[in-house]
């Protein structure tokens, strides 16, 4: 099986320097040992199919680094839960919290949401009057020439969530 490594590498040296580290970064020993033995297999199996350009060590090192991730990836998909949602759990969301526009009359939403956008910078507010008053993208842009569209497109967002989080200040939420 190790006849495929290079001559100068030791197996067990090897699983002992990937061991240590798999362990620095995952912290159920476990997991960290199943992540080596599947790096060292990976390691085994293609190492003779491979042309290296730096070293092996260099190659070796990125195979457990990419396991690695992988079971990060895997883990956090894992411990994703989905909730079926029925028409009860809509219920008891939407009944556990107040509706802001029931509990203020329209003048108070109206002074609310005033006070809120004057909170805003000025160039915030061009924005937001503009997307909101049903401009294009591309005319928003237009507007905004030394600015390139990534920088204008970001503006947006952080103002828009700069809005909310002001709106939730004064009581409700978006």
């Amino acid at each position: 099986m190790s006849a495929n490594l290079p001559s100068h590498i030791d197996l067990t040296k090897l699983r002992e320097i990937f061991l240590a580290l798999a362990k620095r970064r995952v912290r159920d020993e476990q997991d960290a040992e199943e992540i080596v033995q599947d790096a060292l297999m990976t390691v085994v199996e293609k190492s003779a199919l491979q042309t290296f350009e730096k070293s092996f060590l260099q190659w070796a090192f990125g195979v457990l680094r990419n396991k690695i991730g992988n079971y990060y990836q895997q883990r956090e998909r894992r411990h994703r839960t989905t909730e079926e949602m029925t028409e009860d759990t809509e219920r008891t969301l939407q009944s556990g919290l107040p509706d802001p526009l029931s509990m203020s009359t329209e003048a108070e939403l109206r002074s609310k949401i005033q006070r809120s956008w004057r909170q805003l910078g000025s160039q915030c507010r061009r924005l937001l009057w503009m997307l909101y008053s049903g401009y294009s993208r591309e005319e928003i842009f237009a507007e905004f020439p030394q600015y390139h569209f990534k920088v204008v497109n970001t503006k947006i967002f952080r103002c828009r969530n700069y809005l909310r989080r002001l709106l939730r200040q004064e009581g409700y939420s978006l």
